[in-house]
């Protein structure tokens, strides 16, 4: 990831509590529709493939993000965490090819919904700490996380 992403997730403490949170001070309506729910969906299917990013249960998360790193590079040793992360990989691309053909500035349209907060929520740690490229994934968190 690039060095303001990584910044940008250092300095947000991103948890499905604090998207509700962001929501509702944002004044944007908690409603949910069909398309709302099938975002969910997907991003929760990137739950699944979290023990990529979790390692030692959680003991390095609160660590600076070097020690994260080489606790992660330690981790990948081990064939499931790789086949983890080549998963979570997929999903990023289908992902970032749904936002560059689309010309909303967010998932449902141009107002920020549920569904782009628990984006944010599930893929702020993954775009911080794997060494992916997705231009418009990081573009379209950045638009959240600045909204």
């Amino acid at each position: 990831p690039s060095v303001a992403m990584v910044g940008i997730f250092n300095d947000h403490v991103l948890s499905v509590t604090y998207c509700l949170e962001r929501l509702k001070a944002s004044g944007v309506s908690e409603q949910r529709g069909p398309r709302v729910d099938a975002w969910i969906r997907f991003f929760k299917d990137l739950d699944a493939f979290r023990g990529a990013l979790s390692t030692n249960r959680g003991l390095f998360d609160r660590c600076p993000l070097r020690i994260r790193c080489e606790a992660l590079r330690q981790h990948w040793r081990c064939p499931r965490a790789l086949q983890h992360c080549c998963q979570l990989k997929l999903h990023l691309e289908t992902f970032s090819e749904f936002l560059e053909g689309s010309s909303d500035a967010y998932l449902v349209g141009n107002d920020l919904t549920l569904a782009d907060l628990y984006g944010v929520c599930g893929l702020a740690p993954v775009m911080a700490l794997l060494p992916f490229d997705f231009p418009k994934v990081e573009d379209w968190l950045k638009r959240c996380l600045d909204h």
